[in-house]
């Protein structure tokens, strides 16, 4: 296993910036945003923008059904939002395209972008622009993976939200 995630939260903006690199599966996906739910200053109200131009999800419709379950079935996790999936390969687009097929019941509003200028836009927020988004990657990239135990091994336990 190679994955990596690491996110920020801005209170200021209410945006959560999440990175993600190497391969991942469903399991992973759900740790990961169990990790970042544990954190003091997460808001399932906060918009979000996931970075997965370094990753290689695999993931198929089953999985993001039972992610999109999870979210239903956790009050605590189903804020009404935006969320933006940045992707440089075709093949990735489909999570991001599963993800609003199957988010009828989830008060999210979501899309799918390639470069961090369409984000800015689709945000439509003076705060939240691409220079700011492209420096919070940049420095995510290099924080440390919250897939590594204290110990040094990598960790991959599944964790309902």
């Amino acid at each position: 296993m190679n994955v990596k995630g690491t996110f920020q939260i801005d209170t200021k903006r209410k945006l959560i910036i999440m990175y993600l690199s190497g391969d991942f599966n469903i399991d992973d996906f759900i740790f990961y945003h169990n990790m970042m739910s544990l954190d003091p200053n997460f808001d399932p109200e906060y918009n979000r923008i996931l970075d997965l131009r370094d990753s290689n999800p695999i993931l198929e419709e089953c999985d993001i059904r039972h992610y999109v379950n999870l979210i239903l079935s956790n009050s605590e996790l189903k804020g009404k939002r935006k969320s933006v999936f940045l992707t440089n390969k075709p093949k990735d687009v489909v999570v991001g395209t599963l993800f609003e097929m199957l988010k009828d019941n989830l008060p999210i509003s979501s899309d799918i972008f390639s470069t961090i200028n369409g984000i800015e836009k689709w945000f439509n927020d003076k705060d939240i622009d691409a220079e700011f988004i492209d420096l919070t990657i940049s420095k995510l990239k290099n924080q440390p993976n919250i897939f590594i135990h204290n110990n040094g091994n990598e960790t991959s336990n599944y964790q309902s939200l």
